[in-house]
């Protein structure tokens, strides 16, 4: 594992997985504290994920933003692999954040920036289907771009605590479209990107509109039809009895194209076997019966 200061507010994450590992499905958990004497439980956690969830390559890179500037942290990422519902877990790292300098400077000029800059993306999400979203968000100016070096989509379960965001791979500041997948159907989710600054530029931007976006839940199969037939519904004379099926939807013929009706009589143990298209009112006509008989 290596950790290095992008900036005063963050930091980047490499790490390399066992080859066994690769082509499984989990999820990366970073644990960080500022104080090496609470409890690891009490640590705060950043879980990452590659797309889908597919630990795709061995070498893996994430970034950490909204750390406190001039301050001392302490790491320990954990893999977890679903298959095995635990996985490896790296040795705990030292890092410190500088302090927020009062100036940036350039080749021809010395400005002084702001520590922190909000930011409102205009963020925007539409459901493709009942498990992906396509989150997009506004072009962002020439002057808003000398601040941005990558941008990050974070989403979580909206009734979620704030330690659960999931994060995509860092996207370039041109980018104003992502697809999530692997979503929950019928789950509410909320939204936010996460902008990394420019290393040069150590002000912390934040974004001021996170969105909550409702999953459509998945329709019920059309053809998981509960037929209802009583014994008010079959009707016997001499020689036929017709049948009534209840509670089909129309119509019928697009979801019945025959039935199957089993009979006997009591003199018989002999178990029968007809095959008849219903009528458009769900009616069934079996004929051919012997009178006298039950």
């Amino acid at each position: 594992m290596n950790i290095v200061a992008i900036n005063s507010t963050s930091a980047r994450i490499r790490f390399t997985l066992p080859s066994l590992l690769v082509g499984l499905i989990g999820h990366a958990e970073l644990h960080y504290t500022t104080d090496l004497n609470i409890p690891r439980s009490q640590w705060n956690i950043q879980k990452f994920a590659r797309p889908k969830r597919l630990f795709d390559t061995p070498n893996i890179e994430y970034h950490l933003g909204n750390l406190s500037p001039d301050t001392t942290y302490f790491f320990q990422i954990q893999v977890i692999i679903e298959a095995l519902q635990s996985g490896p877990e790296s040795e705990i790292y030292k890092l410190y954040l500088p302090p927020i300098p009062s100036s940036a400077t350039t080749a021809t000029t010395t400005t002084t920036v702001p520590s922190n800059i909000t930011l409102d993306a205009q963020l925007n999400a539409v459901s493709n289907d009942y498990s992906s979203l396509n989150v997009s968000w506004r072009q962002f100016s020439p002057q808003e771009k000398k601040f941005i070096d990558g941008i990050q989509i974070r989403y979580k379960k909206a009734e979620q605590d704030e330690n659960e965001w999931q994060l995509t791979q860092v996207l370039h500041r041109d980018v104003r479209s992502y697809v999530l997948r692997d979503l929950h159907p019928g789950v509410s989710y909320a939204v936010d990107l996460v902008f990394n600054s420019n290393p040069d530029i150590t002000t912390h931007i934040i974004s001021t509109k996170p969105i909550v976006i409702d999953m459509p839940s998945e329709p019920k199969d059309e053809f998981d039809i509960h037929v209802i037939l009583t014994p008010n519904d079959v009707n016997v004379d001499a020689f036929q009895t017709q049948i009534k099926l209840n509670g089909l939807p129309l119509p019928i013929n697009k979801y019945i194209n025959v039935a199957k009706i089993s009979y006997r009589s009591d003199e018989s143990m002999e178990l029968l076997h007809a095959f008849r298209v219903p009528n458009e009112n769900g009616k069934l006509i079996l004929d051919g019966l012997e009178p006298n008989k039950r």
